[in-house]
């Protein structure tokens, strides 16, 4: 009964864990940052020397670099999610197949009856015989 209720409770948790859905809060940027603060992107005309050395990207690759970015740190974790299952999971078939090793020593362990039962019994068979034909005998000669 204790393994089957530590099975449903883990299994619970790890679905829960699973198929929670994260919360992310965001808010709005100012359209325009205060100065002194790091903007993301500035328009640069043609001929205009760069801020800073780099690459630059059009709009639509760092569009897809943000995007990139985000499925890599989504499948990332997702991947923890699952090793974490498996791990669970794995740990949760040794502990089933420690406790059906031990259940089947256990049944597979012979007791000192089983081999001597049979010698006991005839034993205690002719003891008893003895013992009553002696009464019957004596009753008979009284």
């Amino acid at each position: 009964m204790k393994s089957a209720l530590k099975t449903l409770l883990t299994g619970l948790l790890v679905a829960c864990l699973a198929w929670s859905p994260s919360l992310a809060y965001a808010q709005e940027q100012p359209e325009d940052p205060p100065s002194g603060e790091f903007q993301l992107a500035v328009p640069l005309l043609e001929g205009h020397e760069a801020p800073f050395s780099g690459i630059l990207l059009s709009e639509d690759d760092f569009r897809l670099a943000i995007e990139l970015d985000a499925a890599v740190e989504r499948w990332q974790t997702e991947a923890r999610v699952f090793q974490r299952q498996l791990e669970v999971e794995r740990g949760l078939y040794e502990s089933r197949v420690s406790e059906q090793q031990d259940r089947i020593r256990e049944l597979s362990q012979r007791d000192w009856w089983d081999d001597n039962g049979i010698w006991v019994m005839l034993g205690l068979g002719i003891i008893v015989g003895v013992a009553a034909s002696a009464l019957l005998v004596g009753l008979a000669n009284n």
